[in-house]
């Protein structure tokens, strides 16, 4: 687990200084040793957080021939198994690192090699020989690769911070990209809050010659999800039990001590108990709380812990935790809107205290239909629709609603649209109209966002429930969960791997049937396997509690002279920062004296310009274009 960044000048020249400040803005994420490779106008900088290897898999790394270096970040759980075959096929392994792996997979099989890879990586292979740059990045997105390409050069990183140190002019912020905000909480791939600053899809490859000609961007990861089923008799418990066990015991290898997030749900419970009965022995778990008892979980993660003889360092976080918010959003180096990376943050920070590398439980939602939306997306139908017409004797609404469906279906060949999938977690199109001055939001001309329309097209004849998990796990888990994660925890150079967002685990996922991922008859009906599952160590009280979720009691910090009603006024006050000049601030405040005086409850929207106001205030200088 590292950073990676590099720079090709198309000029032929490489500059020393320019990459060694690229890599600096990115100390964090490796702070066991910096690497550096310059040939022929291909600059290659990497960062390097210890974890497999750790004598021999120094990087950027070179094959024998020195025609082939390789700048990564990431794991690759298979790579003892490709290793074994690339052997058998004449290669001569000088390290026992997954990264001589990747070097020998791309020289014996080509860029296809990455088809074959299980785990998360982002990576840059420099190939000199045939003068071209390769680039990946991992299945899911676990792993963040972003990239600036231009007329002269073609740049690369883990973070945007390094992009913007390029010998160049400083990058253009997007309006668009401030109303995608608005709309998501994130800014949803390929875009960034910089014009000609892209993040590559996950899944995807970009190859480009030293010429400056992009020569393919292609998906090279196809899944199986929402097209295949199995009805068949066999119990789905112990299938998922197989093989989330073994993608845990894949996610163990390391050569460095490690632990795991344990917030006491359903996810990290399991993944924890799994860890404790593979190893045999205690494990170190890492959890925080709150203050306030409504967020805090604390309760459950002990009892986890105790069920499974592990060793548990808690830690609670108090309402002065916001003040790092302003520091962590420097590292997501664009507005991100999602509160719980303070938690996330106090977690990683007490976690690398003692180990440097932690499972979690992210993914168990999206592989398994664990959230509030899915529910509400399937309650809402248009099949429970117009059953709850007839039900309750409404023969002409139900009778409208059929033809409307059927007509809907011949026009769009789906009940799936995406127009009624936005509403689930964005705010609507005339709410934020209202925010911005008339000028500006007239500008903004097109309100549909690439990444939704893209993978609606490729979910919309999906079942009901599987379209929800596709689009929730190709937009929202990469660009909101995954990116969440990674910049909290790399702040304080800890590895979180998670085995629940898997290959193996997303292939089980995709034959699962319906009715037993979700039970409706349940209070918490999503997941059912995964209860179940936990059900042999647990009780109900314990598997059905209300869904608690990562998140922070915001709604109290807005209260009047409380940290983010401070914060957020002492923003408004500041007439230079560029709400004044893209919002009417007015009526911000208006919706922050709603929330002070418990008229109405504003805290999502009020963070979201919290987040915007932070992040205007430390890059003033940053120019936008219409």
């Amino acid at each position: 687990m590292c950073g990676i960044a590099g720079i090709l000048r198309f000029d032929r020249t490489s500059n020393q200084e320019e990459i060694g400040r690229m890599n600096d803005s990115i100390a964090h994420r490796g702070p066991d040793g910096a690497g550096f490779h310059l040939r022929e106008g291909v600059a290659l900088a990497h960062r390097r957080l210890s974890i497999i290897d750790l004598e021999l898999g120094k990087q950027p790394m070179l094959s024998s021939d020195k025609e082939i270096a390789i700048t990564y970040n990431g794991e690759i759980y298979n790579y003892p198994e490709l290793r074994t075959q690339l052997k058998e096929l004449g290669y001569h392994f000088k390290t026992n690192s997954d990264t001589e792996v990747l070097i020998a997979g791309y020289q014996i099989w080509g860029t296809d090699f990455v088809k074959k890879l299980r785990g998360m990586f982002a990576f840059c292979i420099a190939d000199f020989h045939n003068e071209k740059l390769f680039l990946a990045r991992d299945q899911f997105g676990i792993k963040p690769l972003l990239y600036r390409p231009t007329s002269n050069y073609f740049a690369f990183s883990s973070e945007l911070s390094a992009l913007r140190l390029v010998d160049d002019l400083s990058p253009k912020g997007s309006i668009e990209s401030i109303e995608h905000f608005l709309r998501f909480s994130y800014i949803p791939a390929p875009a960034t809050i910089f014009k000609g600053i892209y993040k590559l899809l996950p899944g995807h490859s970009l190859t480009i010659n030293f010429d400056g000609k992009i020569e393919a961007e292609e998906k090279f990861y196809e899944s199986n999800f929402g097209k295949i089923k199995d009805n068949s008799s066999k119990s789905w418990v112990n299938e998922t039990e197989k093989a989330l066990q073994e993608s845990v015991k894949s996610h163990l290898l390391s050569d460095v001590p490690f632990g795991v997030f344990l917030s006491g749900g359903i996810d990290s419970t399991l993944v924890a108990g799994m860890m404790s009965k593979i190893l045999g022995k205690n494990v170190n778990a890492f959890a925080i709380g709150f203050d306030d008892k409504e967020y805090n979980e604390l309760e459950f993660a002990q009892r986890a812990a105790d069920k499974y003889g592990i060793c548990l360092t808690t830690h609670l976080v108090h309402d002065d935790a916001i003040e790092i918010f302003p520091e962590l959003l420097k590292h997501y180096g664009e507005p991100f809107g999602d509160s719980s990376a303070i938690p996330s943050w106090h977690v990683a920070k007490l976690a690398r205290e003692s180990v440097p590398m932690v499972l979690s439980g992210d993914g168990g939602d999206e592989m398994f239909a664990g959230y509030l939306s899915h529910k509400n997306w399937l309650e809402k139908s248009p099949q429970n629709y117009i059953k709850e017409q007839f039900v309750n004797g409404r023969i002409i609404p139900a009778m409208r609603g059929l033809l409307g469906y059927t007509k809907r279906y011949f026009n769009e060949g789906s009940f799936n649209l995406l127009e009624e999938w936005y509403p689930k977690f964005t705010y609507s199109d005339a709410k934020i109209r209202n925010l911005f001055w008339k000028e500006n939001y007239a500008s903004i001309t097109e309100t549909k966002n690439f990444l939704f329309e893209k993978m609606h097209a490729e979910a919309k004849s999906m079942e009901r429930l599987e379209y929800a998990q596709f689009m929730d796990m190709n937009t929202n888990m990469p660009g909101h969960i995954l990116t969440k994660v990674d910049i909290a925890s790399m702040y304080h150079g800890l590895e979180v791997r998670t085995p629940f967002i898997d290959k193996e685990i997303l292939q089980l996922a995709s034959l699962i049937p319906t009715n037993e991922k979700f039970n409706a008859n349940e209070f918490s009906p999503g997941k059912y396997n995964l209860k179940r599952l936990l059900g042999k160590d647990f009780d109900r009280d314990f598997i059905y509690r209300k869904k608690q979720g990562f998140s922070i009691p915001k709604h109290k910090w807005f209260a009047k002279n409380k940290s983010g009603y401070n914060l957020l006024k002492e923003l408004m006050n500041n007439k230079s920062n560029k709400l004044h000049q893209f919002f009417n601030v007015k009526r911000i405040e208006e919706m922050l004296n709603e929330h002070a005086s418990n008229e109405k409850n504003n805290a999502n929207l009020l963070w979201l310009f919290l987040t915007l106001g932070c992040w205007f205030r430390d890059n003033a200088n940053i120019e936008f274009e219409w």
